[in-house]
């Protein structure tokens, strides 16, 4: 029988294990020399876990559950995961953490400790106390040791201990430390390895950083700018990102949003590839943003990118699928099949309403994506508008689920304009002979939608069935804010803003439509009440009364303004006890 391993002798195992390796990925899924049986033993087993949260790897990802892998998940799940699946696991490896020589597995285990707030053995604080002794302890040894990616690793130490120090409210004590470590490597650093302690010190308090870290700085730069390779004198761009974080004053921050949107703007003149320079342009103008010379950078990028051909660089990719044509005739037939009009609208409109309400299903369709591709959750995202600018970098999982929703909810939309809705408003038109007065009077009568919104809404059907589509929708969706409105009043939800006093001065005024609509859950439903705000005021929905209300121009005029449509119908069988 296979000798039983404690927690002492694992501790031992584990320092053999990284001994004489390299300091910071000794290997993957350590075997510790035993047998089969006993990796199978619940602390062997514990070990090994500890070591595949401990040395996969770093990065920007790392930093929202400290030094550790995220497991292809979000910092929350990696926690739950050890809580529910290991709770064993947090005594060993406390225990480990006493025995184990090695401070840098000292100081991984105690970190690991702290992250999940284990208490069982001592205040979870001090587990963070111990790992920034122990990370400092480590980083005074690696120094004079060679291997491989040693800046970054040193980088990463030092950074942890800035982290951590700030966490436990510790900052006065230890930024002070790792600001001298900083400084030290700062100064016996080559010129191409100072991002590194920079990147440090923008982590640590104003009072503990480098004095004359823009002298460093501006080094770096000159020693990018010098470059012949494009790639080397981007990386000024992340010098430029170190140099707002530390900014404090707008004009600064004004000055360096400049001076990286002029790099990136001559890069995009010498760049001989039309896909590079377009790269160049879009960082061009997210650096612009908020600049000095904003107006003048923007027209100079648009300018450039309109001389833009990229037909030789680009290879066209084509999809196909199979969408069952009979079954869409079938249900476009089944629209107009009634003899009564109102029983052809009711169909239209509870078919798209199908789609379009049920964000139950939707959520769970994304979900079930996330399930099947964890990495979804791992890689950052940028939403960036059709016109170049990035509009949006959700920084949790809630507000990117939130976006995808809008956008997928978008996709929905539009897909059903264009398999059903678009045609059937032709088809209802001509099946019935229906003047615009008819859908006028239509919308009007139960109450809930007024007169002057209801004859707007007819001139909106006119233009629609006159293929003037621009017109269709800048009729209507103005009125449907108009309509919100009158039925928000209706059922006592405030419709007017107050006005302010204070610094800035606010005149009372009429709400706004994103303002009203979550007023109206309990009126409308919840489902309902999201469905209006992806369509009409979500900038990652459809976002229809806000594009048209500021002149955003239209790819697609004909959805836009069946889509508005449809909300016109749907408004109209509300009924004022509903």
């Amino acid at each position: 029988m296979a000798e039983i391993i404690g927690a002492r002798e694992m501790a031992r195992l584990l320092d053999e294990w990284v001994s004489d390796k390299h300091p910071f990925n000794p290997g993957f899924s350590p075997s510790f020399g035993l047998s089969d049986e006993q990796r199978r033993e619940p602390v062997v087993k514990t070990a090994a876990t500890f070591a595949g949260f401990a040395f996969m790897g770093h990065g920007d990802q790392a930093a929202s559950v400290g030094p550790f892998i995220l497991m292809l998940g979000e910092a929350s799940e990696l926690l739950d995961y050890i809580k529910n699946e290991y709770p064993e696991a947090l005594g060993w490896w406390h225990d480990f953490s006493v025995y184990v020589e090695d401070r840098f597995l000292a100081a991984k285990l105690q970190d690991l400790l702290w992250i999940v707030r284990y208490t069982e053995r001592q205040a979870p604080a001090k587990y963070a106390r111990d790992a920034i002794e122990n990370y400092l302890r480590f980083y005074d040894q690696a120094l004079s040791r060679d291997f491989e990616h040693k800046q970054i690793h040193l980088h990463d130490l030092l950074s942890r201990v800035a982290d951590l120090s700030s966490e436990i409210n510790a900052a006065d004590e230890f930024h002070p430390v790792a600001g001298e470590r900083c400084r030290a490597w700062l100064e016996a650093a080559s010129e191409e390895d100072y991002i590194w302690p920079i990147r440090v010190a923008e982590r640590l308090l104003e009072s503990y950083r480098p004095t004359d870290l823009d002298d460093y700085v501006q080094a770096l730069h000159t020693h990018y700018a010098d470059s012949d390779d494009h790639q080397r004198r981007t990386l000024r761009d992340g010098l430029f990102k170190l140099e707002l974080a530390m900014a404090t004053t707008d004009h600064e921050r004004s000055r360096i949003r400049s001076a990286a949107a002029e790099m990136f703007l001559a890069e995009a003149r010498l760049s001989s590839h039309a896909m590079f320079t377009l790269a160049h342009l879009r960082s061009a103008g997210e650096w612009a943003q908020g600049s000095a010379n904003e107006s003048r950078l923007t027209r100079e990028i648009r300018d450039l990118r309109s001389t833009l051909d990229l037909s030789a660089e680009l290879k066209e990719i084509s999809v196909e699928g199979t969408i069952p044509g009979q079954e869409v005739q079938q249900l476009r037939d089944w629209i107009v099949e009634p003899e009564d009009f109102l029983d052809s609208l009711a169909r239209l409109v509870s078919l798209v309403a199908g789609w379009l309400q049920d964000l139950g299903g939707l959520q769970d369709r994304l979900q079930s994506a996330r399930q099947e591709n964890r990495l979804m959750d791992i890689i950052p995202v940028t939403y960036v508008h059709h016109d170049g600018f990035e509009c949006c970098r959700p920084r949790s999982s809630e507000e990117r689920h939130e976006k995808e929703m809008a956008t997928e909810h978008a996709n929905l939309a539009v897909f059903a304009a264009k398999l059903w809705l678009a045609e059937s408003l032709d088809a209802i038109r001509d099946r019935y002979a229906l003047e615009p007065a008819t859908m006028a009077e239509f919308v009007t009568e139960h109450g809930l939608i007024n007169q002057v919104d209801g004859e707007a809404f007819g001139r909106a059907f006119r233009h629609y069935w006159s293929a003037d589509y621009d017109s269709a929708a800048n009729v209507a969706l103005p009125r449907i804010e108009s309509a919100m409105r009158s039925i928000a009043f209706a059922v006592g939800a405030p419709v007017i803003s107050l006005p302010k006093e204070g610094r800035r001065r606010k005149c009372a005024g009429y709400k706004p439509l994103g303002a009203i609509l979550p007023q109206l859950d309990e009126f409308l439903g919840k489902n309902a009440v999201r469905m209006l705000q992806y369509l009409l005021v979500d900038n990652h929905g459809m976002n229809l009364r806000n594009n048209y209300a500021h002149g955003i121009p239209s790819d697609d005029p004909q959805t836009d303004a069946a889509i508005s449509l449809w909300i016109v119908l749907w408004l109209g069988f509300l009924r004022g006890g509903d």
